[in-house]
């Protein structure tokens, strides 16, 4: 944090010094130690005391303020989760230099203490992310270190039994909500919002809820500030918002046109359940709801969808996509996808799509493109070298610098070539040498937590002032 001057010292030399005092970081003083023309105070016929006599005109002018000073910051690495078959973690590439400076600007206020809001980080990603193993872990490592600001977004759907939070609890009646998504439940309008997942009320008084985790959890133990997300329109109907059984607020989603819907409420810094309760009538579509807090840190949302590529990402309505990222206002957008890709022209066309709808939505963001994990496959589930996955991290690398992205080679950090099947012997994966476990998910997120912050301590070193000013 950076290191407030000692106050500034003004002297006038007369027969009576008198010292004033100005406090601040090399702000200039608000006036001289003598006004020119001033009116003159009434006179006296008692003697003034010594500590009341006017101080004598100065010959010469008061010192320059001394700048400000701006220490560089102090801050080390995360520890890695450490196995027998550890490979350096690759370096972000940036080809401009430039792609992740706004949200190094941003993580240098945070270190230095100025944040007043949170740093957030929304990361996309395929059947691998439904459980949030990998943003989980990163999660956990920045606010355990930078302070707990909330679980971030959630779906409010829930289209597969498998689609689980990490430190946080969630579920919905199944009978009373429909879950819907971009690629495994589609509707026809394409209206999920950004994150690609939501709940169709089927009948009143269906419940989809959210609460604080408990331990043996260390983050998302409470939450004080949440924003749900739904569609407006001129079918829509209510829904009741019920914090800890208690009906704090009923929200009317009807609305002469289609436009996504929000609702932002206050509850005390204190564990809670919050419950979503479709109302008597109507139409009511949830997107999701953000759970934060009123304190500075880094929030990770999870984006995951099964069986999701880019190209069913880009599918998703544009303009509901469009408005529910500028309420977020990401600093950063991650993508990692690939199970179900392969470098086609359509897949190109995705990518730039894509980034040109995040741009739009949140000008200046951060975006970092990633290789796909490593998958094997073959006849009776043996594991047999996929060249796909090889063909098309280039692929990604590729269109990662044509389109102006940063890169990250998630392959690359897991060991590249049939890392998958080294994963599995260790617990680290499933055995149908495509999702990650558990084990397999933290210390993949724990190494993408590494190559952000070492990226961030190499931009510092660059940039030592970064993070004063603003």
């Amino acid at each position: 944090m950076a290191l407030r001057q000692a106050p500034l010292a003004f002297r006038a030399r007369a027969a009576t010094a008198v010292v004033l005092l100005f406090l601040g970081c090399g702000a200039p003083p608000s006036s001289t130690p003598a006004i020119a023309n001033a009116p003159s105070p009434p006179r006296s016929t008692e003697p003034a005391p010594p500590s009341a006599q006017p101080p004598a005109a100065s010959s010469s002018p008061p010192a320059a303020p001394i700048a400000a000073r701006c220490e560089p910051i102090q801050t080390s690495l995360p520890e890695l989760i450490t196995t027998d078959i550890d490979v350096p973690v690759p370096a972000i590439e940036d080809p401009t230099a430039q792609v992740m400076t706004p949200l190094h600007d941003k993580l240098a206020r945070l270190v230095r203490g100025k944040a007043t809001e949170p740093v957030r980080i929304g990361m996309y990603g395929d059947s691998n992310m439904t459980r949030d193993f990998i943003t989980g872990e990163m999660r956990r490592t920045f606010q355990t270190r930078n302070g707990d600001a909330g679980h971030g977004f959630i779906s409010l759907g829930q289209p597969w039994s498998w689609y689980l939070h990490q430190d946080i609890r969630h579920g919905l009646d199944k009978d009373g909500w429909k879950s819907i998504d971009m690629s495994t439940d589609q509707v026809l309008d394409r209206m999920y919002g950004f994150a690609g997942i939501a709940a169709e009320a089927q009948r009143p008084n269906a419940v989809s809820w959210v609460a604080t985790s408990v331990e043996p959890s260390v983050i998302g133990r409470k939450v004080s500030l949440l924003d749900v997300y739904f569609l407006k329109r001129p079918k829509g109907g209510t829904f009741d918002i019920r914090v800890d059984g208690k009906v704090i607020e009923t929200v009317d989603t009807k609305s002469p046109q289609i436009e996504a819907g929000f609702h932002a409420f206050e509850v005390d810094d204190a564990p809670h359940r919050v419950d979503f309760v479709s109302g008597p009538k109507g139409l009511v579509r949830l997107m999701g709801v953000v759970l934060e807090r009123k304190a500075p840190g880094i929030v990770v949302d999870s984006l995951g969808i099964g069986g999701v590529s880019m190209e069913l990402i880009a599918r998703g309505d544009r303009a509901i996509a469009i408005q529910t990222l500028r309420r977020r206002k990401y600093d950063l957008v991650i993508f990692l996808t690939g199970a179900t890709e392969s470098d086609t022209p359509g897949h190109a066309k995705a990518v730039e799509q894509l980034v040109a709808l995040h741009r739009e939505a949140l000008p200046g963001v951060a975006i970092l493109m990633m290789s796909p994990p490593d998958l094997a496959g073959g006849p009776d589930k043996k594991p047999t070298l996929n060249p796909r996955m090889g063909r098309l991290s280039r692929e990604k690398r590729r269109l990662a610098l044509a389109t102006g992205c940063a890169y990250w080679d998630f392959r690359g950090a897991m060991g590249g070539d049939q890392s998958i099947v080294r994963f599995t012997d260790r617990g680290m994966a499933w055995n149908d040498y495509i999702h990650l476990s558990e084990k397999g998910g933290a210390y993949m997120g724990r190494r993408i937590a590494y190559a952000i912050w070492r990226d961030l301590m190499g931009y510092l070193e660059r940039h030592p002032t970064a993070g004063c000013d603003g």
